[in-house]
């Protein structure tokens, strides 16, 4: 049976909004559905596609909006796999002068967060990571820095719904090592 391994979203354009849904799949007849709401807005059929999102509404931490994204493989004009999450449509570009979040000069406001909900442990669970993020976007945070590890996907949804930037940090040592077997060892050949 085939099936959908991944599925990558990317803006290409946010004026006019063109989005880029690549599909990884061992099957081929590929439909994509994006959905504003529970209204249709845009829909394909292909593995690399490009769709234009007409008057799109962009994301950003003030405006954190999210559009539906279904992708489903048919063999036999039968759904035999099916994927479904958020997105939002942004660009990101920096240089000397700062960060640009949709063309607008953004500061980061923000704090470091660890991979542990206090006496709930070092599981994730999605309530707890939507309350985490809440109570610092109520704060005035507009970011978070993982650190020395990956965010959960449960903090990544959490961001993505609440507008919260992050910084994604996927280790601690770089070019000097803690110990002979961390992560610095192979910094040099993966960053």
């Amino acid at each position: 049976r085939n099936y959908i391994s991944d599925v990558q979203v990317s803006t290409i354009s946010v004026k006019p909004a063109q989005i880029r849904v690549n599909t990884v799949s061992s099957g081929e007849s590929i439909h994509v559905t994006v959905l504003d709401g529970k209204k249709v807005i845009a829909e394909k059929e292909g593995k690399d596609i490009i769709l234009d999102i007409p008057d799109a509404n962009l994301w950003d931490a003030e405006n954190p909006y999210l559009y539906t994204i279904e992708v489903s493989l048919r063999e036999n004009d039968q759904i035999t796999d099916t994927f479904k999450d958020t997105f939002g449509i942004r660009t990101i570009e920096w240089d000397n002068k700062g960060l640009y979040i949709n063309g607008i000069r953004t500061q980061l406001r923000g704090g470091c967060i660890h991979s542990d909900n206090g006496i709930l442990g070092a599981a994730e669970y999605d309530e707890a990571a939507e309350r985490k993020i809440r109570i610092l976007k109520n704060y005035g945070f507009n970011a978070i820095r993982s650190s020395h590890n990956g965010c959960s996907e449960a903090i990544l949804k959490a961001c993505d719904k609440y507008g919260m930037y992050i910084i994604d940090e996927p280790w601690d040592m770089w070019w000097r090592q803690k110990n002979p077997n961390d992560y610095g060892k192979f910094f040099r050949d993966h960053y």
